[in-house]
C-alpha cells in the first residue's frame, strides 16, 4: 500500500448456506498510527449473495512497521452461521516510503571512483553527465553480465542505522535485469534486484533494502552469514543483459536512507 495516504481496499464476504445470515465484521491488530476507516461494519447477506465494505487503509509515512510489514485480521461474528476470520500482511509500497535519514554517496559522481567490469570480450565504458553517471556496454557471445562498482569513500560508508540505497535509474537503451550487489571488505557479495523495468526510457525511482540482499555463492563466504552495513566497500550497479547486445543506463542520487523512525 501506498504509505502515508489512504488506499481503499474492497472486503467482500459470502453467504454460502440456505439461510440469510446477519452480523458483524471488524479489523483487528493494526499497528499504532494505522488507521481503517470504518473499523467496523454490519452485514446481512441473503443465501448465496455477498456483502462488499470498501475499508480506507492509512499507513504513516515510515516507520518499521510500515518498512516490514505487519499480519492485519478482518474478524467476523455471524452467530450460528460461524465467525469467519480472514488474516493478511499490509506492507507500504517502498518508492512511497519517506526516509528519516538521507545520507549522499559522494563517490557515486566521481569518475574515478567508478570501475568498469565486465565479462571477458564485452566492452564497458562509464562517464560523468551532470549529476549522473552513465554507463554503456557492449556483449559479446560469453555470459552478458556488467556489474560496474563504486569504490565508496570511508565518509560514504552506511552504518548500522541504514536501511537501504535510493537512487534514481534511466535506461537509455538495450534489455536485461537490473540488479544492485553490496561488496564487503572480506569480498563477500549480496545481491538484490533493483525492480526497476529496463523497457522504460524515462528516470525511475529505485529503493532497495539491505535486508533483502542475499549472499551470491560467487563470491567468498561471509563470516557471520549476513549483510552488515558498516563493512560494505564498494557497491555494484549492474545488470544481466542478452548476448551481442548493448545497454546503456545512468544512475544518479545515490543516497543510503533510513526508513524505520
Amino acid at each position: 500500500m501506498q504509505a502515508g495516504a489512504p488506499t481503499e481496499v474492497p472486503f467482500h464476504t459470502y453467504n454460502f448456506g440456505t439461510e440469510a445470515a446477519t452480523g458483524s465484521l471488524r479489523i483487528e491488530g493494526l499497528p499504532q498510527g494505522w488507521t481503517a476507516t470504518p473499523a467496523s461494519w454490519d452485514a446481512n447477506i441473503e443465501p448465496g449473495d455477498r456483502h462488499e465494505q470498501i475499508v480506507r487503509f492509512t499507513l504513516p509515512p515510515n516507520g518499521v512497521d510500515v518498512f516490514d510489514g505487519m499480519s492485519v485480521t478482518c474478524a467476523g461474528r455471524f452467530g450460528n452461521a460461524g465467525d469467519p476470520v480472514l488474516q493478511f500482511r499490509v506492507i507500504g509500497d517502498p518508492l512511497t516510503l519517506v526516509p528519516t535519514v538521507e545520507r549522499p554517496i559522494q563517490a557515486a559522481l566521481q569518475s574515478e571512483a567508478w570501475i568498469d567490469n565486465i565479462n571477458k570480450g564485452g566492452t564497458l565504458t562509464h562517464s560523468r553527465q551532470n549529476d549522473a553517471m552513465r554507463f554503456d556496454m557492449t556483449f559479446t557471445d560469453a555470459d552478458p553480465w556488467s556489474y560496474p562498482y563504486v569504490i565508496l569513500a570511508p565518509e560514504d560508508v552506511p552504518d548500522e542505522s541504514i536501511d537501504g540505497l535510493a537512487f534514481t535509474l534511466q535506461v537509455y537503451e538495450g534489455e536485461g535485469t537490473l540488479r544492485l550487489q553490496f561488496a564487503e571488505e572480506d569480498g563477500a557479495s549480496y545481491l538484490v534486484d533493483t525492480r526497476a523495468d529496463a523497457a522504460v526510457r524515462t528516470p525511475q525511482k529505485v529503493l532497495v533494502f539491505l535486508s533483502h540482499a542475499q549472499w551470491g555463492v560467487w563470491s567468498p563466504a561471509d563470516t557471520n552469514g549476513t549483510l552488515d552495513a558498516e563493512k560494505i566497500r564498494r557497491v555494484l550497479v549492474g545488470v544481466n543483459g542478452k548476448r551481442n547486445s548493448s545497454i546503456s543506463y545512468s544512475v544518479s542520487d545515490m543516497r543510503w536512507v533510513r526508513i524505520r523512525q
